[in-house]
């Protein structure tokens, strides 16, 4: 229902500080690579480059959301329905969650079986594949509140949060690499990471007055937390196979039980529009 109206001067306005935008986030994830390479051996840089890529795997559903609903977030900021905007920021908030909870708590509770696909070799870059996943998974879980930013055409202003995330990604690289190496790099573009979508959370709760968690949400979020970490200490002690069989077993139930009793009418919302998208593919 939004006319289609082309002004070059204030599309430019809006394209040019998004695609920057855009490439600052790539270079957070490789300014810590860079650095590496300059602060550290390069065998540190093979290693973590392995466990960069497989944190990258958890930004999947971010774009996929982003696809689906920018769109109906556009129309709903240009029609100021804010009640329904901030419905669908939890619902959507909430789907992304649920949907990667099963591959972040897979490889957080077996970081060397995932690493072992790759060669043994990488092995040492288990506990830095830990902390980059805990940071996307703080990006994953604020994501819908970066894309209210910028389909409301805020794009100056999440320029400004890559240029404060990016500056103080290679200020910790500097700090943190020459005496922890990969574990300094992993800290330092988590760190960058967390603040980014930090700063993402508070300019939207300002601007449109919506928050992307419910209570229910964040239950669900600390159950997970909470048998993740009963889990971890359960499995000390065990084989790595014997760790894979338990866990996915746990994240099988996991699925089924969310299936049979976590949803609710506004996830049909999340849903239909799923279904959509498949039928025209």
């Amino acid at each position: 229902s939004i006319p289609a109206v082309f002004e070059l001067k204030n599309l430019f306005a809006y394209a040019l500080p998004q695609s920057f935008a855009r490439i600052l986030y790539r270079a957070n994830l490789w300014v810590d690579i860079l650095m590496l390479t300059a602060l550290a051996s390069l065998v540190d840089v093979g290693v973590y480059r392995v466990s960069v890529a497989i944190a990258m795997l958890g930004a999947l559903p971010v774009m996929a959301s982003t696809t689906m609903f920018g769109p109906v977030i556009a129309e709903l900021v240009y029609t100021n329905q804010i009640e329904r905007l901030n419905a669908l920021l939890k619902v959507v908030t909430r789907w992304l969650i649920v949907i990667s909870v099963p591959l972040y708590t897979g490889v957080l509770l077996l970081p060397d079986l995932v690493l072992a696909i790759f060669d043994d070799a990488y092995l040492n870059g288990a506990s830095a594949l830990g902390v980059l996943m805990m940071g996307q998974a703080i990006y994953v879980a604020c994501a819908p509140t970066g894309a209210i930013l910028t389909n409301a055409g805020h794009s100056m202003l999440n320029l400004i949060n890559g240029v404060v995330s990016v500056s103080l990604n290679i200020g910790l690289n500097l700090l943190l690499i020459p005496d922890h190496g990969i574990m300094g790099a992993a800290i330092a573009s988590a760190s960058a990471l967390s603040v980014w979508s930090m700063l993402r959370l508070i300019q939207v709760r300002h601007l449109h007055g919506c928050w992307p968690f419910s209570l229910k949400g964040a239950v669900l979020l600390a159950g997970v937390i909470g048998s993740s970490l009963a889990l971890q200490t359960f499995l000390q002690g065990f084989p790595m196979w014997g760790r894979a069989a338990v866990v996915s077993s746990v994240l099988a139930g996991g699925i089924v039980l969310f299936l049979r009793f976590g949803l609710s009418e506004s996830d049909g919302v999340v849903l239909d529009r799923i279904k959509r998208k498949l039928g025209r593919a």
